[in-house]
């Protein structure tokens, strides 16, 4: 079968998403990139004859592009990166906003889910929430799980940072990794659980704090010798840091895939995440499940984690289901069949 042609545009700048979003977008085009003639939508070129558009995220996509594809037998494919602001019953609750004439993000979304002829999610909750909140028939999605970063694999091959010579900080903490300190990822609660305990914790980007958690952080960090707060790691920097942590820490209350949690494991680290289906379903029983609203629970279990022997098993089931290989012939699959 000759290869699928296929162009591919986002809804935001990928530099303003420095989390996962980046990761899946740049990791996704590169494993497409082995099979299918795959490049960047030129709207200066609107002659190009290709199959697929495949669209990332849904926020403010240009739905006249879509609508002008459409119209010459392009399919679009969606993956609506779609990460829940709000809880699922608050969000079905303002879904009538869909119906208003004056275009919001309610109305945006609803239209582009619509035109839409086919939507990848990265897990089962993304596919629910599409459901459940804007009425997406399922027939119409289906959830192909992402992979672990390649960027990652690389660095962990040729890494060669001491951790404790960088830093000057004691091996075996307690480590967090996000791309800001905010509420949706739960340091403060992780801070809080093992606030006076002898356990040390690593956190970083932690320059970067939500707006109203500022106080608070610096009331849990300042002057505390068992906190080290980092600024942005460098790709070498954090596996240092995934090396030389015995427990991973993950208090997220909404995630798609979470890649963290995936190159920590992979690491030798043990897991220890809030008990979330994203969470489950990309984690299976490799993983000890917490309550974040629980700070006696989260400290019983970081402890239990900091006993357990740290498995190599996790790597092989990593390698077996999470690896773009996999991913990008998963989605060539479902394409040729569209």
């Amino acid at each position: 079968m000759a290869k699928l042609k296929i162009r591919y545009s986002y809804s935001y700048p990928l530099d303003s998403d420095l989390g996962g979003g980046t990761v899946f977008v740049s990791e996704m085009v590169k494993a497409l990139g082995k099979k299918a003639f795959i490049k960047e939508l030129d709207l200066k070129k609107p002659s190009e004859q290709f199959d697929f558009l495949l669209v990332f995220g849904s926020t403010w996509v240009n739905l006249e592009t879509l609508d002008y594809y459409k119209n010459k037998g392009v399919k679009i494919i969606l993956f609506p990166i779609f990460d829940r602001p709000k809880p699922r019953k608050t969000m079905k609750r303002m879904s009538f906003l869909k119906k208003f004439p004056v275009l919001n993000t309610y109305s945006l979304r609803d239209k582009l889910y619509s035109k839409a002829d086919y939507i990848i999610t990265a897990g089962e909750t993304e596919k629910f929430d599409l459901n459940y909140i804007y009425g997406v028939k399922n027939i119409k999605m289906e959830t192909v799980h992402q992979g672990i970063s390649s960027k990652f694999l690389e660095a962990l091959k040729k890494s060669k940072i001491d951790f404790q010579d960088k830093f000057d900080f004691q091996e075996g903490f307690v480590f967090s990794a996000a791309n800001s300190i905010c509420n949706r990822k739960g340091q403060l609660e992780l801070l809080k659980a093992l606030k006076g305990s002898k356990y040390k914790i690593v956190l970083n980007n932690t320059h970067k704090i939500e707006k109203g958690l500022e106080k608070e952080f610096k009331k849990l960090t300042k002057n505390n010798p068992n906190v080290l707060c980092l600024k942005e790691l460098t790709i070498d920097e954090l596996v240092a840091c995934y090396k030389a942590c015995s427990v991973f820490v993950s208090l997220s209350n909404s995630e798609t895939a979470g890649y963290v949690n995936l190159e920590a494991g992979y690491s030798g680290c043990n897991l220890v995440v809030n008990d979330i289906p994203a969470f489950r379903e990309y984690l299976k029983d490799w993983a000890r499940y917490t309550n974040r609203d629980d700070k006696d629970k989260i400290k019983k279990d970081i402890i239990i984690a900091m006993g357990e022997r740290r498995s190599n098993g996790f790597k092989k089931f990593v390698n077996d289901n999470y690896m773009w290989e996999i991913y990008s012939q998963k989605l060539i699959n479902i394409l040729e069949n569209l």
